[in-house]
């Protein structure tokens, strides 16, 4: 075989080659795009309307969830991880399609799922609460009674005493968010309002004690 003859023929091979590698690198790409999805679970969660303190790695925040045949009863188990794409508002119950996959190698004391928002199946509004300031104790230590059955009854007290009036009160809490709580709201005076628990407290307030009740609750009031 003459030189230009050979010369042609390794070209033609060295094409055929690249091809065979381009074909297996797609190949390969589509395998480990297809895999993941073999350890993904679709499920439905619905979060409820508030959330409650807890503790994980650190003190935080948790969604009060339902999930799947649960959906729909009176329990709800506290839910300690993100949702990845969920921008969670107090005051509304949200039905979701939620993915979860294992994380790979999790840094120490993480959860080893993820969580992701596929959609939003439903976004149902809570009307707002009933309240009424039936304590204005010095340094903002403010106690309201709620006047409305379906408030969540693990967040208040169901029976309190007053020590300096020796006064019964029944759905008691202590007010947590006094830093935005309106100057307008006096002793006595009722008020709308939502749970909102995700609030921060950064404002300075005196220690000076007043009696009030051990549960508290951080709200924003209604207009």
């Amino acid at each position: 075989m003459g030189k230009g003859k050979l010369y042609k023929f390794y070209k033609s091979e060295l094409r055929t080659f690249k091809k065979i590698l381009i074909l297996l690198f797609i190949s390969i790409q589509a395998c480990s795009e297809d895999t993941p999805e073999e350890n993904v679970i679709r499920t439905k969660i619905r979060v409820n309307f508030y959330t409650e303190l807890c503790t994980g790695i650190i003190l935080q925040q948790c969604y009060l969830i339902q999930e799947n045949d649960n959906i729909g009863g009176n329990d709800w188990q506290l839910f300690y991880d993100l949702i990845e794409g969920f921008d969670y508002v107090p005051g509304y119950i949200y039905d979701l399609d939620v993915s979860i996959n294992e994380v790979d190698d999790p840094p120490a004391d993480t959860s080893s799922l993820r969580y992701t928002l596929n959609r939003i199946l439903s976004k149902t509004n809570i009307e707002s609460f009933s309240g009424k300031l039936i304590k204005q104790g010095i340094c903002m230590n403010y106690v309201i009674q709620v006047n409305n059955i379906y408030f969540p009854q693990d967040l208040i007290e169901k029976k309190w005493v007053d020590e300096s009036s020796q006064i019964e009160y029944e759905n008691v809490f202590t007010l947590e968010s006094v830093c935005d709580f309106p100057e307008s709201i006096k002793e006595g005076d009722s008020f709308s309002f939502i749970i909102d628990n995700e609030k921060k407290n950064q404002c300075a307030v005196c220690s000076a004690y007043s009696h009030v009740p051990e549960k508290s609750v951080s709200i924003t009031v209604g207009d």
